[in-house]
């Protein structure tokens, strides 16, 4: 699969994959929540025509991942907002 529609086809994935992952922040959501076998069905039905099984492997993973940070927001394991801007931005010169 080539990067550019690599690029194009992750934001739409992710984008699904935590619609898929977060049912209770769907406003008006009238669907169940979707079970892990159909959002790893969907991400490989989302695949290009032409994308190889280690694409279909990253895109499992990333689903995974995904899943696995919502999870630890929701139990509050996640790092706060500050925190994650101190650690990933420099020290402002404007001191």
């Amino acid at each position: 699969m080539s990067e550019q529609n690599q690029d194009q086809g992750e934001s739409g994935f992710v984008a699904g994959a935590l619609a898929g992952s977060l049912p209770e922040h769907q406003e008006g959501a009238t669907m169940p929540p979707s079970t892990t076998r159909q959002r790893v069905l969907e991400a490989i039905e989302e695949l290009p025509v032409d994308a190889s099984v280690e694409d279909a492997i990253q895109r499992l993973v990333l689903l995974a991942r995904i899943e696995r940070a919502v999870e630890a927001l929701d139990s509050e394991r996640g790092t706060p907002h500050t925190e994650a801007n101190h650690r990933l931005l420099p020290p402002s010169s404007d001191a």
